[in-house]
């Protein structure tokens, strides 16, 4: 069957390149079927205290047995059934003969525009939301338009934050010093917050002090954890200024914190930055 309509298709084609009749685009026309448009996945990506990054993962099946392309995409994001973001994609993807192929939308969600529907599902658990909008398809024919319509639940997702950050030293010589720093960070949500890898760098005094990777962790839901990370300095090779900060027992200082979160079913993304004046304790 499939071969059949091949060789309509090859045809057809063949007739509109040499003729132009309108007979020929008649033919493509019933032989070819309208793909269809699913959605395989909204995911959270990323989470800061500005915005939630989404993915949507959208399958288009093509079930004739040519290639097209993609060329336009538009979309419609609503939240608690109210409309809440809206946009439109040109990036241009072959769609596959006889198969799927699979389309992502990037979609990021500003906690200032969150607040317009935050007062109503702030004791919910997950918000419903409704994905909307049309691809157009590059054919033989002309562009195809196809519609989708998805709807689903997204879990109410509020961002960690980092409270407190300490810093004690244990020991120090003119040559090393021994050192743990500690991160209070704390997880609004009412479910828990894994950490599955999470990077940092310490500035004090505006250069370099500490950098490193931090182990897994669990943030119980609606409580404070602390992490606390092992420092080991090579003085000799830091300078005299990393001593007599350390002596001094203060300094202003700038953390930036990279995690992956492990939320639901997703792995998410996480930055944060602290800075002030970090008391030294002994």
């Amino acid at each position: 069957m499939r071969a059949n309509i091949k060789m309509v298709l090859s045809v057809a084609l063949g007739l509109l390149i040499l003729t132009g009749c309108q007979k020929a685009g008649e033919l493509i026309k019933e032989k070819i079927q309208t793909p269809k448009v699913s959605l395989d996945d909204l995911a959270i990506t990323g989470i800061s205290a500005q915005k939630l990054d989404l993915l949507a993962k959208l399958a288009i099946d093509n079930p004739n047995p040519i290639g097209l392309s993609l060329a336009e995409m538009d979309y419609e994001l609503e939240l608690n059934n109210e409309p809440f973001l809206s946009g439109k994609s040109n990036e241009k993807m072959e769609v596959t003969a006889s198969g799927k192929s699979h389309c992502k939308v990037p979609l990021s969600l500003k906690y200032d525009d969150l607040n317009r529907v935050y007062n109503s599902i702030r004791n919910q658990d997950e918000v419903p939301y409704r994905l909307k909008g049309q691809v157009k398809l590059d054919t033989p024919i002309g562009a195809i338009p196809v519609p989708y319509d998805v709807r689903g639940k997204l879990p109410v997702v509020k961002p960690p934050r980092i409270n407190a950050v300490e810093l004690k030293l244990n020991n120090i010589s003119l040559q090393s010093a021994k050192l743990e720093m500690g991160l209070n960070i704390f997880n609004p949500n009412n479910f828990p917050l894994i950490i599955s890898k999470a990077d940092y760098n310490l500035k004090m005094s505006g250069k370099n002090f500490s950098s490193g990777e931090i182990g897994s962790a669990n943030i119980p839901p609606g409580s404070e954890a602390e992490i606390k990370i092992p420092l080991s300095l090579d003085l000799v090779g830091m300078g005299n200024w990393a001593y007599n900060l350390l002596k001094s027992g203060s300094s202003d200082y700038e953390l930036t914190y990279d995690a992956r979160y492990q939320i639901k079913d997703w792995q998410v993304k996480h930055q944060e930055k602290k800075n002030g004046n970090l008391k030294i304790k002994k």
